[in-house]
């Protein structure tokens, strides 16, 4: 089987939400490279209401999660940018699930089997790419099923210089300090409330070279 690869994210929020934040929207989307994210899906819903993947072998939800599938990708987009001239493409989305081995099982058995399992944190979580971004699924035994939690994007400015996530922060009246993400070397710094997406949005430095 081909590798599969994250190509959309739908969610419920409005697009005038998210362009108050800052992000580049055009007609009711956001480019994040090779990712589209369509706005505005569910007006009653919250979050991320599903997702669009390339490269499964056939359709149906993938663990009980919103799927659309595409057979393929056509290659990265480079559109204008995302946030604030500042953002990349996105890092990690999170799923949490109150059975971690169901739905890690269910993932495999549609072709998503997760690379590295670890307790991080006193929380198990898993990790596993989709083309760019990864997919990290956090064992959540409050939640009632699996879920979408939220999205990263990545800053891809080297800490403290320009187009960094120090220099984000410093321009956002939504973003606080940057604190230690879970990821080893890294900072994140999340979108508050007061900005109305129901969305758990947050931005994170680049990887470590």
């Amino acid at each position: 089987m081909s590798d599969v690869a994250l190509v959309g994210l739908s969610v419920a929020d409005p697009p005038e939400r998210w362009a108050a934040v800052g992000f580049h929207v055009d007609d009711g989307r956001v480019r994040a490279h090779s990712v589209l994210l369509t706005l505005g899906i569910a007006p009653q819903g919250a979050g991320i209401v599903g997702w669009t993947l390339a490269g499964l072998e056939r359709d149906g939800d993938v663990a009980g999660l919103r799927t659309r599938r595409v057979p393929g990708v056509d290659g990265p987009h480079h559109a204008a940018p995302t946030y604030l001239s500042l953002t990349g493409g996105i890092d990690h989305v999170v799923v949490v699930t109150p059975r971690f081995d169901a739905l890690a099982d269910e993932l495999a058995e549609r072709g998503l089997p997760l690379r590295r399992v670890a307790e991080i944190r006193g929380t198990r979580m898993g990790f596993r790419r989709l083309g760019g971004p990864t997919l990290e699924v956090v064992q959540a035994p409050e939640a009632a099923t699996n879920a979408f939690w939220g999205v990263t994007f990545a800053v891809p400015g080297v800490p403290g210089g320009a187009g960094s996530l120090d220099e984000l922060c410093a321009r956002s009246r939504f973003l606080g300090e940057p604190r230690p993400a879970v990821q080893p070397g890294r900072r994140i710094a999340a979108v508050s409330r007061e900005a109305g997406l129901s969305t758990r949005v947050a931005f994170i430095d680049p990887e470590p070279r």
